[in-house]
């Protein structure tokens, strides 16, 4: 599924990962929080991967994955990255975009890149998401 959606593999720990699957055992959809450090010696999560199966997109199964991963990072901020024309879907779990330069320090030569490849394999641009901490 990662190859097919054209996401970056390197940072994937399956380790992480939640999965959806359906009641054969067919993987739905898979998502991952990876901790960070950041500047001020905080950590921070970074919704890393979030995909979910072609067949199955419209049914919940990626709102679902997104508000059990949000739920399991009590007390600490989330950040993604994304693509301007998804910015709708994370709204609804308490994400708000901000400035390309406020993403930490950690996340900023993926911002950099992804800003690149945002705007030449999607025609999109790249933004960065966050939730505060509850």
């Amino acid at each position: 599924m990662v190859w097919r959606e054209k996401m970056n593999p390197l940072g994937l720990h399956p380790e992480r990962f939640l999965v959806a699957q359906d009641a054969n055992g067919a993987i739905k959809g898979f998502g991952q929080l990876e901790p960070k450090p950041s500047s001020t010696d905080a950590q921070f999560l970074e919704l890393r991967t979030l995909i979910v199966d072609h067949s199955c997109r419209g049914q919940g199964v990626g709102s679902a994955v997104l508000q059990q991963l949000v739920d399991r990072a009590t007390n600490k901020d989330i950040y993604l990255t994304t693509l301007r024309q998804t910015r709708s879907f994370y709204e609804p779990a308490g994400f708000k975009e901000v400035p390309l330069k406020e993403a930490p320090r950690s996340m900023m030569f993926e911002v950099a890149a992804g800003t690149l490849v945002a705007r030449l394999a999607a025609g999109d641009a790249l933004i960065v998401m966050r939730r505060q901490k509850t």
